[in-house]
């Protein structure tokens, strides 16, 4: 059984987030030192749930589930749980997920091995016997 702390982070203006972590302190100063939700300081650190889980889908249903009866500033949810509601998320912003994989799969780049490829696809390339053979070609030859 893992041990999990639902936790709420509220700024100055009142906009909280939510999240969940099994390492409480260390999320913490993570959040404070970052600051990537673009709270107003000062904001407080509260535990709304502590709870031990077998299976992560647990911890993942009970933080959405919170971030549904509240207020967010949660851009994502850990678990979509419909169908439906990928549906209407995705027809919520069709314009911007389009423009974001037009953008991530039109742009090329070169590896070190010197093969150009799409960004989206380096991943997958750096995996492939042809990568790894160009790379022993490029040592060798040095």
């Amino acid at each position: 059984m893992n041990c999990c702390v639902i936790y709420k982070i509220t700024d100055l203006h009142n906009k909280c987030y939510i999240g969940s972590t099994i390492d409480f302190h260390r999320r913490k100063l993570e959040h404070k030192r970052r600051n990537l939700l673009k709270l107003t300081k000062p904001y407080s650190f509260e535990i709304i749930r502590k709870f031990q889980y077998k299976f992560i889908k647990v911890r993942y249903l009970l933080e959405t589930w919170y971030i549904l009866q509240n207020d967010c500033i949660n851009k994502n949810r850990p678990i979509i749980n419909t169908r439906k509601e990928v549906k209407i998320y995705f027809n919520k912003n069709r314009k911007q997920i389009l423009k974001n994989n037009e953008k991530r799969n039109s742009t090329i780049i070169t590896c070190e091995c010197g093969y150009k490829l799409r960004k989206d696809s380096l991943k997958r390339h750096l995996r492939n016997n042809i990568h790894k053979k160009r790379l022993n070609q490029i040592h060798l030859n040095k």
